[in-house]
């Protein structure tokens, strides 16, 4: 198996180089605080910090494809172990532009009815340029089952690892 360093590379870049200022009643400090808190949100699950988390990083510049990617498969994967956070979580992302963009394949990949619903209902209530096409594209789209059959690609491998920040499910 191949090591974190991937993942290791993207918890660091958050914590040392996107220092990004707090908005404003937003628990998170920094793009880096929200970094160390990913790594450690297995221990202690947040789920009500976690739309604060995702507005801090969709702000963050630097954040490369692959760790946007790694951002909401976290996020996916935190929200389907945590049901009644949901709600709270589509009503504290709905109003910020760019957190609804990671947002909507976050509930894809909660790879369950509850994401697929989410994704829905955010097509039809929120706007903003290319909200309405990613959900009607997600919607087309099969939801990865990460955890099923053997590690694909580095990318996959990757998945799991914020699968098991998100959930300490060590399958």
């Amino acid at each position: 198996m191949r090591p974190l360093f991937p993942l290791a590379l993207v918890c660091l870049a958050l914590c040392f180089a996107l220092v990004v200022p707090a908005q404003a009643a937003n628990s998170f400090s920094s793009a880096g605080e929200v970094g160390q808190w990913i790594m450690d949100y297995y221990k202690k699950p947040e789920p009500e910090r976690l739309a604060d988390a995702l507005k801090v990083l969709a702000e963050s510049d630097g954040i490369s494809e692959d760790g946007q990617k790694l951002i909401v498969s976290f996020v996916g994967a935190a929200l389907a172990e945590a049901p009644k956070a949901q709600e709270g979580f589509f009503k504290a992302v709905q109003d910020h532009e760019k957190a609804r963009l990671f947002a909507i394949p976050a509930f894809w990949f909660m790879n369950n009815a509850e994401g697929k619903a989410l994704i829905e209902r955010a097509g039809k209530q929120w706007k903003g340029t290319g909200v309405s096409e990613l959900a009607k594209q997600l919607l087309a789209s099969q939801s990865p089952n990460l955890m099923a059959g053997s590690v694909r690609t580095s990318l996959h491998l990757d998945h799991l690892w914020s699968v098991f920040f998100a959930t300490g499910n060590a399958e």
